[in-house]
């Protein structure tokens, strides 16, 4: 294999790995090695959220011709080509010290620049606001304190997920599969410190398929200081005070 773990290097394939960048023959070998491989298997554990994090500040939408391919190719030039046109594979290839920090970058970056080069963000504030989301984003996962948790949701079928900075400052909520609301209502997500529910905004899902939204949070006192988070379907425009906990229309409750 080309690493050395001895050395605490990590395999070159496994930016690709985690990308989705292999061929299913590469992909059953990486992870045949990972089963053998201590060192991979725990800086796969590091990296495990990236790609749920560009799956976030990319809405679904039609990537120009060819896309899909020189963005492979850049990544992983090897799985890139068709089977038949695929180099032999080296066996011995030089030795680089494992980061995370360029190939996340370089992943949104390349992200960024498909939605650009394909009319997607077209007036220049949209497109800074999409960078905005991406650079903050970004920073969080790279926390080397970043801590992600499934937060139970017993009673109904929407998915939560809180990405959390462990020092407390900063965090992500990150809700699935809300179902659609009636045409004359949205969500509202409300959070709390000691109970006291405050208001982070009315929202509709961003991906009405798959009833996906998600919100970066940094308040004031840190983001470790909540202790439950609450979605409730309101009329359109949201409720200026939060209904009680034992009304039907809570789709989301749980304790963090």
């Amino acid at each position: 294999m080309n690493h050395d773990p001895r050395r605490g290097e990590a395999h070159d394939d496994l930016p690709a790995y985690i990308l989705g960048g292999l061929s299913p023959g590469e992909m059953r070998a990486f992870e045949k090695h990972l089963r053998e491989c201590p060192s991979c298997r725990e800086e796969l554990a590091l990296y495990k959220s990236i790609p749920h994090a560009l799956n976030l500040v990319s809405p679904d939408v039609s990537l120009p011709e060819g896309a899909e391919e020189r963005l492979m190719r850049r990544i992983h030039p090897v799985s890139a080509a068709p089977d038949g046109d695929r180099p032999p594979v080296a066996t011995s290839l030089p030795r680089r010290r494992s980061t995370a920090t360029p190939w996340i970058l370089a992943a949104a970056s390349l992200l960024l620049a498909v939605f650009l080069g394909g009319g997607f963000l077209q007036q220049s504030r949209k497109a800074a606001e999409q960078q905005a989301t991406i650079d903050s984003v970004v920073d969080l996962m790279e926390r080397a304190d970043l801590e992600v948790r499934d937060l139970p949701t017993p009673e109904s079928e929407a998915r939560l997920r809180v990405y959390e900075a462990r020092e407390g400052d900063v965090g992500m909520v990150v809700l699935d599969k809300l179902p659609n609301p009636p045409e004359d209502r949205e969500y509202q997500l409300w959070m709390s410190y000691d109970e006291e529910l405050k208001d982070e905004g009315a929202f509709m899902p961003t991906d009405l398929k798959k009833g996906s939204y998600h919100k970066l949070l940094a308040p004031p006192k840190g983001f470790a200081e909540y202790d439950y988070i609450g979605v409730i379907t309101v009329p359109k425009g949201g409720l200026d005070k939060p209904p009680p906990r034992s009304d039907p229309d809570w789709v989301v409750q749980s304790k963090l």
